[in-house]
């Protein structure tokens, strides 16, 4: 109750002006049962929204496997959208092309292993991966988290799906060489990175959280739809809506207020159990340094800098 509490001082304007936003919308008599109904169905049928092969070249999602024919079709996607290659020849563009194809491919594959590894930690059978790789790749620095996770231990229709939203890659062959130092100087940090960000979204799942999510939205909804009748069952009049519209506007900044406060004490939760699991910070820190200058706080996520300092000052149990 407390972290709930304190959840609340942390919206500040621009969350609080974006929240108002998002519940004048959902005022609306029938948006919120809708919005609520596509979520809830989301939540059982994890997969229904997202591609599970790559016929559809316009698919965003694509579910991976470990078959080779599906990687490298999926890697072949990447390098077309989201990869710039300049080289001074067509050869060596080729060449350092095939070069990326192979890491990403290798990455992939072990990073499916990783998630089922996991997975298996917190007693799930089985959790897809995917990822998202729009058209439009005009943009390279990602203004969102780069992992989301949908479903929940307690999946019905399809399994629980991790979705990485890979990286836009520009670079210049001949700088390859030094590129490649690079990374692997930060290897380290960069797969403790991993295993963080994978674990913090595998707890989302196994606490259920965005089931939760979406019966508090459904019951939002509910509550939604029946003071519109109830406010109209005297006849429909412009004094009638407005007054109507106004009660359930009140309601929904209350709702939306504790909806978001919720969500971002779920990514605290998801935070500090993730850390407790890998009994380790380092890779969260690096996490959260790397998204200073990438990720815009939005309403569902805790600030940078908050996340930041309650990670650093976690602690561990020695008995551990």
């Amino acid at each position: 109750m407390v972290a709930f509490c304190q959840t609340v001082t942390s919206f500040n304007r621009h969350h609080a002006f974006e929240m108002s936003k998002i519940a004048a919308m959902n005022s609306f008599p029938g948006i919120a049962m809708l919005l609520a109904l596509f979520q809830l169905f989301s939540t059982i049928h994890p997969q229904l929204l997202h591609s599970d092969n790559l016929r559809d070249p316009d698919a965003e999602d694509i579910i991976l496997t470990t078959e080779p024919s599906n990687l490298e079709q999926a890697a072949d996607l990447y390098l077309q959208r989201k990869v710039t290659i300049e080289t001074p020849s067509q050869e060596l563009r080729l060449s350092t092309q095939k070069d990326i194809k192979t890491k990403a491919i290798d990455t992939w594959r072990q990073r499916i292993v990783l998630i089922d590894r996991i997975a298996k930690d917190f007693g799930i059978k089985k959790v897809a991966y995917g990822l998202s790789i729009p058209i439009d790749s005009s943009s390279t620095v990602s203004k969102e988290y780069p992992y989301a996770s949908v479903g929940n231990k307690s999946y019905h229709l399809s399994d629980p799906v991790i979705i990485r939203t890979p990286p836009s890659l520009r670079l210049e062959a001949s700088k390859a060489k030094t590129l490649e130092a690079d990374r692997q100087k930060q290897q380290k940090p960069l797969q403790q990175m991993e295993e963080f960000l994978i674990a913090h979204e595998i707890i989302h799942i196994a606490k259920n959280h965005s089931l939760i999510s979406s019966i508090t939205y459904v019951a939002f909804a509910i509550l939604n739809t029946a003071m519109w009748v109830v406010g109209l069952q005297s006849g429909i009049s412009l004094a009638s809506l407005a007054c109507t519209y106004t009660v359930v506007l009140g309601t929904a900044l209350l709702y939306h207020l504790f909806y978001y406060t919720q969500r971002r004490c779920q990514e605290r939760e998801a935070d500090i159990e993730a850390m407790n699991h890998l009994q380790s910070n380092e890779g969260a820190i690096f996490a959260m340094e790397s998204f200073k200058n990438t990720v815009v706080d939005d309403l569902e996520h805790p600030p940078i800098k908050e996340r930041l300092a309650y990670i650093q000052a976690h602690t561990f149990n020695s008995d551990i």
